[in-house]
């Protein structure tokens, strides 16, 4: 057989298992230190290259995430959720599965980027709009790897957030930020290229997947194939596929649509404005997935007692406070923090981040939400869910541009998450222990205090 190195060490829960405050405490230290590097990346990269490079790259980057989505068996979620999750058995067959999916999604794209270039490119988009630069292809292909990449991750890194141990997990992502921002700043200062973000990209991914091997306690794990637990991974992960293909759309949907119709240049505007509204969601998506599914299970054992249902109740107070105001914050200075750090050429950043920076708080609020159904092994009901915010957000595009063109749809875009919460307000109401008016709660406190603040500045 052979063997993989990862770090089950002991399987004591009481000894390996750490507390959801300690965990957080972790992945705010990653975070910090991750947001103060992409800032610092940014700002530095819009000074140094035209905004058809964030374009191009953007839209190779969401090509690329969508097809790893779509060949995403919710592996990781499995080792996390199933009582057999550190068994050793269970390890080696899901990370062969993970390495195969991981393997068919790199040569997939692969395959498409060459028959299209042989076929010509993509005919029926125009020239000037984003699906025709020529650049689209190369760049696609290249990045491909990253899916690969996080196929090949070792299974150690979902054992670590089944047991809420997010230390080493922060120490190889803080690594692999710093060392990738590197390689793209020093290609930038030699020659400044899209290929620079590229680069940067495709070796944070590569140095992730090495240190999650690397930079852990170190036992050994067979890797093997168990048809029972094989089956057992498809039933969860065949709606985790489809679920996953849906969050892509309805994450990068917008980026598709709008590169038929915007130039690079005006598509990477709006690709910034949307790394402005990352700064956010990206913790947000980290802590509820690494966080919150394992704090949910744990709760749920114990869901009846009074204790367990008055914890979670502040719990989602205080997540809902904290997103009221970090984007409050976001969408008032935007405009001062744009004309701040960016040169003219990206001025238009500013009402995209306002408008967006509405939309990521509903998202962000229905997310932090959602992670109750995968937490309890419901992947049917969550991929419902992801179904009906795609529509919503198709729905929004839609009639937004119909009415109003390219600003109709971002701001369609910004209100399009509004059906969505309540249709996810009635999907995890078996599941949930805190009453629906606290996130209604939430969300008119945000619009009253944004109007309010919107009032009082423009004023």
């Amino acid at each position: 057989m052979n063997t993989i190195t990862t770090n089950l060490g002991a399987p004591a829960e009481d000894a390996t298992h750490h507390s959801p405050s300690r965990a957080t405490a972790w992945l705010l230290y990653e975070q910090v230190a991750l947001q103060a590097v992409r800032i610092g990346s940014h700002i530095t990269l819009a000074w140094f290259l035209v905004p058809d490079v964030f374009g191009i790259v953007g839209l190779s980057q969401a090509v690329c995430f969508t097809a790893l989505m779509v060949f995403d068996l919710g592996i990781t979620t499995s080792v996390v959720y199933h009582p057999d999750g550190e068994n050793p058995r269970f390890l080696g067959t899901a990370w062969l599965l993970q390495a195969m999916m991981g393997f068919l999604g790199t040569t997939v794209i692969l395959a498409a980027a060459a028959i299209i270039h042989l076929s010509g490119g993509l005919a029926g988009f125009a020239a000037d709009s984003a699906w025709g630069a020529t650049d689209l292809l190369p760049v696609v292909a290249a990045q491909s790897v990253i899916i690969l990449l996080v196929g090949l991750r070792s299974p150690s890194a979902a054992v670590l957030r089944r047991r809420l141990q997010l230390g080493p997990l922060a120490h190889i992502n803080v690594i692999a930020s710093i060392a990738s921002v590197v390689i793209t700043l020093a290609w930038v200062l030699i020659t400044p290229t899209l290929w620079a973000m590229v680069a940067g990209q495709i070796s944070y991914c590569a140095i992730e997947c090495v240190l999650t091997y690397r930079l852990v306690p170190q036992s050994q794990v067979t890797i093997q194939w168990d048809r029972k637990i094989a089956r057992d991974l498809f039933v969860f992960g065949r709606w985790c596929m489809a679920s996953s293909s849906i969050t892509a759309v309805a994450n990068k949907g917008d980026q598709f649509f709008l590169a038929s119709i915007l130039t690079t240049r005006e598509l990477g505007i709006y690709t910034i404005a949307l790394k402005v509204i990352v700064l956010i969601m990206n913790p947000v998506e980290r802590w509820s997935s690494h966080v919150l599914i394992p704090v949910f299970v744990r709760f749920r054992r114990n869901v009846a007692e009074a204790p367990s249902r008055l914890k979670l109740l502040k719990l989602r107070i205080l997540i809902l406070g904290a997103l009221v105001a970090g984007f409050l914050g976001l969408v008032l200075i935007a405009p001062f923090m744009v004309q701040l750090v960016y040169n003219d050429q990206f001025h238009d950043v500013a009402w995209l981040v306002q408008c967006l920076g509405v939309s990521g708080f509903l998202i962000a609020a229905g997310l932090t939400k959602e992670r109750i159904l995968l937490s309890t092994g419901d992947s049917k009901r969550n991929m419902i869910s992801t179904l009906a915010r795609a529509v919503c957000m198709f729905t929004g595009m839609a009639v937004g541009y119909h009415f109003g063109g390219y600003p109709g749809l971002v701001i369609g875009l910004a209100f399009a998450p509004l059906p969505w919460l309540v249709i996810l307000l009635a999907l995890v109401d078996r599941y949930c222990s805190w009453p629906s008016w606290v996130d209604m709660a939430a969300i008119m406190i945000f619009g009253v205090a944004l109007a309010l603040g919107l009032f009082i500045m423009n004023g």
